[in-house]
């Protein structure tokens, strides 16, 4: 089918939506009561249409990963779902080594963070799982998750003596 004349294919992985959904991730997730803890990409529902209208009005042709920038593990969703859905909320997270050993599986999963250079050729742009806020003219760094966990601090030389450095970040 990819290698066909005018089709284009929107591949997507992992689909996080607002609403509830039997075939969403978060849906899934919180249906388990043990859950694989492995780091993925994600694609946002509402960017994914964003991304297929795109897709359609350039008559873009090809396989296109459409998964929103930077990855997120499955213990980070079900974080959230129990801050905004179910305080309540039990599971217990194994290792994909786990599942193998316990016979649920031959293999560990697939898992897998994907990049989209086909999307970014064509100048479409996807919101990050992560991102960068910078401060005093790009002096100090701030990246982290969507969900607001901070990943790391960076902090320009010149507003700090070295030896204070790595406390400071």
């Amino acid at each position: 089918l990819s290698r066909m004349p005018n089709v284009g294919i929107a591949r997507l992985r992992m689909p996080i939506d607002g609403r509830p959904g039997p075939r969403t991730l978060i849906t899934k997730l919180a249906g388990y009561r043990e859950i694989i803890d492995a780091e993925n990409s994600v694609t946002v529902i509402d960017d994914l249409i964003h991304v297929v209208r795109e897709l359609i009005e350039r008559r873009a042709t090809g396989v296109f990963h459409v998964t929103n920038p930077g990855s997120m593990r499955h213990s980070e969703l079900i974080a959230l779902y129990r801050e905004l859905v179910d305080p309540s909320h039990e599971c217990t997270f194994i290792t994909p080594e786990q599942l193998v050993e316990r016979g649920l599986a031959a293999k560990p999963r697939s898992n897998c963070v994907l990049a989209s250079p086909r999307l970014a050729e064509l100048g479409i742009e996807m919101r990050p799982i992560e991102v960068e806020g910078a401060s005093g003219g790009g002096l100090v760094k701030v990246r982290a998750t969507a969900k607001g966990q901070i990943l790391s601090v960076a902090i320009d030389d010149s507003l700090m003596t070295l030896s204070e450095k790595p406390m400071l970040e």
